[in-house]
Protein backbone atom coordinates (compact mmCIF):
# COMPACT_ATOMS: atom_id res chain seq x y z
CA UNK A 1 0.00 0.00 0.00
CA UNK A 2 1.15 3.53 -0.72
CA UNK A 3 2.16 5.48 2.34
CA UNK A 4 2.64 9.11 3.30
CA UNK A 5 3.06 11.02 6.54
CA UNK A 6 3.31 14.81 6.76
CA UNK A 7 4.28 16.40 10.09
CA UNK A 8 4.00 20.20 10.31
CA UNK A 9 5.46 21.76 13.46
CA UNK A 10 5.12 25.21 14.93
CA UNK A 11 8.74 26.49 15.23
CA UNK A 12 7.92 28.60 18.31
CA UNK A 13 6.22 25.89 20.38
CA UNK A 14 7.59 22.72 18.72
CA UNK A 15 4.03 21.38 18.73
CA UNK A 16 2.64 19.41 15.79
CA UNK A 17 -0.10 21.24 13.89
CA UNK A 18 -3.27 19.11 13.70
CA UNK A 19 -6.28 20.09 11.54
CA UNK A 20 -9.45 20.60 13.56
CA UNK A 21 -11.45 18.64 10.97
CA UNK A 22 -9.35 15.50 11.69
CA UNK A 23 -9.23 15.87 15.48
CA UNK A 24 -11.47 12.86 16.08
CA UNK A 25 -8.90 10.56 14.40
CA UNK A 26 -6.18 11.35 16.97
CA UNK A 27 -3.50 11.31 14.27
CA UNK A 28 0.11 11.35 15.53
CA UNK A 29 1.07 13.86 12.83
CA UNK A 30 -0.70 16.44 10.66
CA UNK A 31 -1.70 14.25 7.71
CA UNK A 32 -1.04 10.53 7.30
CA UNK A 33 -2.28 7.44 5.48
CA UNK A 34 -1.18 4.94 8.12
CA UNK A 35 -1.90 4.78 11.84
CA UNK A 36 -2.05 2.07 14.54
CA UNK A 37 -0.46 -0.48 12.23
CA UNK A 38 -2.94 -0.17 9.38
CA UNK A 39 -3.63 1.96 6.34
CA UNK A 40 -6.47 4.48 6.45
CA UNK A 41 -8.90 3.75 3.57
CA UNK A 42 -10.24 7.32 3.64
CA UNK A 43 -6.87 9.07 3.86
CA UNK A 44 -6.77 12.44 2.12
CA UNK A 45 -5.28 12.59 -1.34
CA UNK A 46 -1.88 14.30 -1.57
CA UNK A 47 0.34 15.32 -4.44
CA UNK A 48 4.10 15.44 -3.90
CA UNK A 49 6.90 16.94 -5.97
CA UNK A 50 9.94 16.89 -3.69
CA UNK A 51 13.44 17.74 -4.92
CA UNK A 52 16.71 16.85 -3.17
CA UNK A 53 20.16 17.52 -4.62
CA UNK A 54 23.78 18.25 -3.83
CA UNK A 55 24.17 21.81 -2.56
CA UNK A 56 26.19 22.97 -5.59
CA UNK A 57 23.28 22.22 -7.95
CA UNK A 58 20.06 23.62 -6.43
CA UNK A 59 17.06 21.73 -7.74
CA UNK A 60 14.37 24.29 -6.99
CA UNK A 61 11.79 24.40 -4.21
CA UNK A 62 9.45 21.49 -3.52
CA UNK A 63 5.66 21.40 -3.62
CA UNK A 64 2.97 19.53 -1.70
CA UNK A 65 -0.81 19.68 -2.24
CA UNK A 66 -3.36 18.25 0.20
CA UNK A 67 -6.88 17.61 -1.10
CA UNK A 68 -10.14 17.42 0.83
CA UNK A 69 -9.30 19.76 3.68
CA UNK A 70 -11.99 21.77 5.47
CA UNK A 71 -12.84 25.43 4.91
CA UNK A 72 -11.17 26.19 8.22
CA UNK A 73 -7.83 24.84 6.97
CA UNK A 74 -8.25 26.80 3.72
CA UNK A 75 -8.92 30.09 5.50
CA UNK A 76 -6.01 29.58 7.88
CA UNK A 77 -3.54 28.27 5.30
CA UNK A 78 -1.21 31.26 5.62
CA UNK A 79 -0.74 30.44 9.32
CA UNK A 80 1.55 27.62 8.18
CA UNK A 81 4.09 30.01 6.63
CA UNK A 82 7.59 29.37 8.09
CA UNK A 83 6.41 26.24 9.92
CA UNK A 84 8.76 23.25 9.92
CA UNK A 85 7.74 20.21 7.86
CA UNK A 86 8.86 16.58 7.57
CA UNK A 87 7.48 14.45 4.72
CA UNK A 88 7.68 10.66 4.81
CA UNK A 89 6.65 8.37 1.97
CA UNK A 90 7.02 5.03 0.26
CA UNK A 91 5.04 1.82 0.69
CA UNK A 92 3.64 -0.14 3.60
CA UNK A 93 3.07 -3.89 3.51
CA UNK A 94 0.53 -4.80 0.86
CA UNK A 95 1.10 -6.03 -2.67
CA UNK A 96 3.94 -8.55 -3.16
CA UNK A 97 6.48 -6.04 -4.49
CA UNK A 98 5.74 -3.37 -1.85
CA UNK A 99 8.77 -3.00 0.44
CA UNK A 100 8.11 -1.28 3.81
CA UNK A 101 11.87 -1.22 4.50
CA UNK A 102 12.28 1.41 1.78
CA UNK A 103 9.86 3.95 3.29
CA UNK A 104 11.12 6.86 5.38
CA UNK A 105 11.83 10.58 5.35
CA UNK A 106 11.68 12.05 1.85
CA UNK A 107 12.21 15.66 2.84
CA UNK A 108 12.59 17.95 5.85
CA UNK A 109 12.61 21.72 5.81
CA UNK A 110 10.22 24.62 6.25
CA UNK A 111 7.19 26.06 4.48
CA UNK A 112 7.93 29.13 2.37
CA UNK A 113 4.32 29.74 1.42
CA UNK A 114 1.03 28.07 2.29
CA UNK A 115 -2.30 28.96 0.74
CA UNK A 116 -5.75 27.45 0.51
CA UNK A 117 -7.85 27.11 -2.62
CA UNK A 118 -11.49 26.32 -3.32
CA UNK A 119 -12.56 25.57 -6.90
CA UNK A 120 -15.95 23.94 -7.41
CA UNK A 121 -16.05 21.01 -5.03
CA UNK A 122 -12.26 20.82 -4.70
CA UNK A 123 -10.77 22.19 -1.47
CA UNK A 124 -6.98 22.12 -1.18
CA UNK A 125 -4.04 23.49 0.77
CA UNK A 126 -0.86 24.07 -1.23
CA UNK A 127 2.58 24.14 0.39
CA UNK A 128 5.78 25.47 -1.19
CA UNK A 129 8.69 24.16 0.89
CA UNK A 130 12.47 24.55 1.04
CA UNK A 131 15.37 22.94 2.90
CA UNK A 132 16.58 24.30 6.21
CA UNK A 133 15.17 25.17 9.60
CA UNK A 134 13.26 28.38 9.01
CA UNK A 135 13.65 31.25 6.52
CA UNK A 136 17.38 31.57 7.20
CA UNK A 137 17.75 27.87 6.47
CA UNK A 138 21.09 27.04 4.89
CA UNK A 139 21.76 30.71 4.16
CA UNK A 140 21.23 33.16 1.31
CA UNK A 141 22.66 36.50 0.12
CA UNK A 142 19.92 38.34 2.04
CA UNK A 143 20.07 36.09 5.13
CA UNK A 144 23.69 34.88 5.28
CA UNK A 145 25.17 32.34 7.66
CA UNK A 146 28.66 32.46 9.14
CA UNK A 147 30.40 30.22 6.59
CA UNK A 148 34.07 31.20 6.89
CA UNK A 149 36.67 29.01 5.19
CA UNK A 150 40.25 28.87 6.51
CA UNK A 151 42.11 26.45 4.26
CA UNK A 152 45.70 26.22 5.45
CA UNK A 153 48.60 25.37 3.16
CA UNK A 154 49.15 21.62 2.82
CA UNK A 155 45.91 20.57 4.53
CA UNK A 156 43.03 18.73 2.86
CA UNK A 157 40.06 20.60 1.43
CA UNK A 158 37.63 18.22 3.16
CA UNK A 159 38.98 19.15 6.59
CA UNK A 160 38.69 22.89 5.86
CA UNK A 161 35.10 22.46 4.68
CA UNK A 162 34.23 20.36 7.71
CA UNK A 163 35.55 23.04 10.10
CA UNK A 164 33.57 25.73 8.26
CA UNK A 165 30.34 23.76 8.51
CA UNK A 166 30.78 22.93 12.20
CA UNK A 167 31.26 26.63 12.93
CA UNK A 168 28.32 27.87 10.83
CA UNK A 169 25.88 25.20 12.01
CA UNK A 170 26.60 24.56 15.73
CA UNK A 171 25.69 21.07 16.87
CA UNK A 172 25.77 19.57 13.38
CA UNK A 173 27.72 16.46 12.39
CA UNK A 174 29.93 16.20 9.34
CA UNK A 175 31.42 13.25 7.44
CA UNK A 176 34.32 13.76 5.01
CA UNK A 177 35.12 11.18 2.30
CA UNK A 178 37.04 13.39 -0.16
CA UNK A 179 40.39 12.67 -1.82
CA UNK A 180 43.58 13.26 0.16
CA UNK A 181 45.07 14.93 -2.92
CA UNK A 182 42.90 18.04 -2.55
CA UNK A 183 45.60 20.31 -1.10
CA UNK A 184 47.04 23.70 -2.02
CA UNK A 185 50.55 25.13 -1.74
CA UNK A 186 49.21 28.37 -0.19
CA UNK A 187 46.58 29.48 2.32
CA UNK A 188 43.03 30.09 1.11
CA UNK A 189 40.47 32.17 3.00
CA UNK A 190 36.87 32.85 1.98
CA UNK A 191 33.50 34.01 3.36
CA UNK A 192 30.28 32.60 1.91
CA UNK A 193 26.64 33.54 2.42
CA UNK A 194 25.12 30.09 2.01
CA UNK A 195 25.79 26.38 1.76
CA UNK A 196 25.15 26.63 -1.98
CA UNK A 197 27.86 29.27 -2.47
CA UNK A 198 30.42 27.26 -0.47
CA UNK A 199 29.57 24.03 -2.28
CA UNK A 200 29.82 25.64 -5.73
CA UNK A 201 33.24 27.05 -4.87
CA UNK A 202 34.42 23.68 -3.51
CA UNK A 203 33.25 21.97 -6.70
CA UNK A 204 35.19 24.40 -8.93
CA UNK A 205 38.42 24.37 -6.95
CA UNK A 206 38.46 20.57 -6.54
CA UNK A 207 38.03 20.11 -10.30
CA UNK A 208 40.96 22.46 -10.89
CA UNK A 209 43.20 20.39 -8.59
CA UNK A 210 42.20 16.89 -9.70
CA UNK A 211 41.92 16.71 -13.48
CA UNK A 212 41.22 13.01 -13.90
CA UNK A 213 38.66 12.40 -16.64
CA UNK A 214 35.26 11.72 -15.11
CA UNK A 215 36.13 13.17 -11.69
CA UNK A 216 32.88 14.41 -10.12
CA UNK A 217 34.30 17.19 -7.94
CA UNK A 218 33.49 17.88 -4.30
CA UNK A 219 29.84 18.01 -3.25
CA UNK A 220 28.24 18.86 0.09
CA UNK A 221 25.01 17.07 0.96
CA UNK A 222 22.64 17.81 3.83
CA UNK A 223 20.86 14.79 5.31
CA UNK A 224 17.15 15.15 4.53
CA UNK A 225 16.22 13.44 7.78
CA UNK A 226 17.88 15.97 10.08
CA UNK A 227 19.20 19.00 8.10
CA UNK A 228 21.98 19.11 10.73
CA UNK A 229 24.13 16.34 9.27
CA UNK A 230 26.41 16.94 6.29
CA UNK A 231 28.36 14.65 3.97
CA UNK A 232 31.36 15.99 2.01
CA UNK A 233 32.28 13.66 -0.82
CA UNK A 234 33.76 13.57 -4.33
CA UNK A 235 33.16 9.96 -5.38
CA UNK A 236 36.81 8.93 -5.08
CA UNK A 237 36.20 6.48 -2.26
CA UNK A 238 33.91 3.50 -2.62
CA UNK A 239 31.61 3.40 0.39
CA UNK A 240 31.43 0.33 2.58
CA UNK A 241 27.63 0.33 2.46
CA UNK A 242 27.06 0.43 -1.31
CA UNK A 243 23.45 -0.58 -2.07
CA UNK A 244 22.96 -3.18 -4.79
CA UNK A 245 19.60 -2.62 -6.45
CA UNK A 246 17.24 -5.45 -7.35
CA UNK A 247 15.91 -5.73 -10.87
CA UNK A 248 12.34 -5.38 -9.62
CA UNK A 249 13.27 -2.04 -8.01
CA UNK A 250 13.18 -0.40 -11.44
CA UNK A 251 10.42 1.16 -13.49
CA UNK A 252 11.88 0.90 -16.97
CA UNK A 253 15.59 0.81 -17.74
CA UNK A 254 18.25 3.29 -16.62
CA UNK A 255 19.38 5.68 -19.34
CA UNK A 256 22.19 8.15 -20.05
CA UNK A 257 21.21 11.82 -19.84
CA UNK A 258 24.69 13.45 -19.76
CA UNK A 259 28.33 12.30 -20.04
CA UNK A 260 29.03 10.00 -17.11
CA UNK A 261 25.53 10.50 -15.66
CA UNK A 262 22.56 8.12 -15.60
CA UNK A 263 18.91 8.51 -14.65
CA UNK A 264 16.60 5.74 -13.41
CA UNK A 265 13.16 5.46 -11.82
CA UNK A 266 11.92 3.35 -8.89
CA UNK A 267 8.69 2.98 -6.93
CA UNK A 268 8.78 5.70 -4.27
CA UNK A 269 11.47 4.99 -1.71
CA UNK A 270 13.38 6.92 0.95
CA UNK A 271 16.28 4.59 1.73
CA UNK A 272 18.53 5.91 -1.07
CA UNK A 273 19.71 9.48 -0.46
CA UNK A 274 21.92 12.04 -2.15
CA UNK A 275 25.56 11.03 -1.64
CA UNK A 276 24.82 7.28 -1.36
CA UNK A 277 26.48 4.88 -3.77
CA UNK A 278 24.56 2.19 -5.64
CA UNK A 279 25.24 -0.74 -7.94
CA UNK A 280 22.95 -1.94 -10.69
CA UNK A 281 21.79 -5.57 -10.43
CA UNK A 282 23.43 -8.62 -11.96
CA UNK A 283 21.66 -11.99 -11.55
CA UNK A 284 22.89 -15.52 -12.15
CA UNK A 285 25.25 -15.58 -15.12
CA UNK A 286 24.68 -11.85 -15.48
CA UNK A 287 20.94 -12.31 -15.91
CA UNK A 288 17.96 -11.56 -13.71
CA UNK A 289 16.23 -14.45 -12.00
CA UNK A 290 12.77 -12.88 -12.00
CA UNK A 291 11.97 -13.74 -15.62
CA UNK A 292 11.86 -17.21 -17.12
CA UNK A 293 13.52 -17.57 -20.51
CA UNK A 294 11.76 -19.13 -23.43
CA UNK A 295 13.75 -19.23 -26.66
CA UNK A 296 16.82 -17.40 -27.87
CA UNK A 297 14.69 -15.68 -30.47
CA UNK A 298 12.54 -14.04 -27.80
CA UNK A 299 15.52 -11.97 -26.64
CA UNK A 300 14.13 -12.13 -23.09
CA UNK A 301 17.69 -12.04 -21.72
CA UNK A 302 18.01 -8.49 -23.03
CA UNK A 303 14.90 -7.41 -21.13
CA UNK A 304 15.79 -8.93 -17.77
CA UNK A 305 19.10 -7.32 -16.85
CA UNK A 306 20.20 -3.74 -16.26
CA UNK A 307 21.68 -1.95 -19.25
CA UNK A 308 24.38 -0.53 -16.95
CA UNK A 309 26.84 -2.02 -14.49
CA UNK A 310 29.26 -0.55 -11.97
CA UNK A 311 29.14 1.77 -8.96
CA UNK A 312 27.44 5.18 -9.12
CA UNK A 313 26.88 8.02 -6.67
CA UNK A 314 23.46 9.66 -6.26
CA UNK A 315 23.48 13.41 -6.99
CA UNK A 316 19.81 14.29 -7.37
CA UNK A 317 16.57 12.75 -6.12
CA UNK A 318 13.03 13.68 -7.11
CA UNK A 319 9.98 12.16 -5.38
CA UNK A 320 6.79 12.47 -7.45
CA UNK A 321 3.43 11.20 -6.31
CA UNK A 322 -0.33 11.43 -6.54
CA UNK A 323 -1.65 9.21 -3.75
CA UNK A 324 -5.03 8.42 -5.36
CA UNK A 325 -3.85 8.15 -8.96
CA UNK A 326 -4.15 4.50 -10.03
CA UNK A 327 -1.21 4.44 -12.42
CA UNK A 328 1.87 2.60 -11.18
CA UNK A 329 3.91 5.50 -12.50
CA UNK A 330 2.27 7.99 -10.12
CA UNK A 331 4.10 7.15 -6.87
CA UNK A 332 7.76 7.08 -7.85
CA UNK A 333 11.26 8.34 -7.18
CA UNK A 334 13.71 9.30 -9.92
CA UNK A 335 17.47 9.37 -9.38
CA UNK A 336 20.35 11.05 -11.18
CA UNK A 337 23.66 9.31 -10.53
CA UNK A 338 27.25 9.87 -11.63
CA UNK A 339 29.97 7.31 -12.21
CA UNK A 340 32.42 6.75 -9.37
CA UNK A 341 35.90 7.40 -10.79
CA UNK A 342 38.84 7.45 -8.34
CA UNK A 343 40.44 10.88 -8.66
CA UNK A 344 44.12 10.46 -7.79
CA UNK A 345 45.86 12.66 -10.35
CA UNK A 346 46.50 16.30 -9.51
Amino acid sequence: MRFYDIAITNPQTNQVVRPASLASLNLPTTFTSYVNGQSIPGALNVEIAVNVSIASEPFGDSYIKIWGVSLQEISQGSDLNNALIVVQGGFQKGLPLANPKQKGVLFSGYIIQAFGNWVGTDQTVDLVVASGKGPKGIGSPTQPVNLTLNWSKGTQLGLALKNALLTAYPGCSCQDTTSQNLVLSSNQVGIYNSLTELSQWAYRVSRSIITTAGYNGVSINADVASTSSFIISDGTQTQSNVTTLNFNDFIGQPTWFAPGKISFKCPMRADLKVGDQIKFPVGNNGQSAIQSFTTAASQSQARSKSAFQGTFQIQKVRHIGNFRQRSGDSWVTTYEVATVVPGTNS
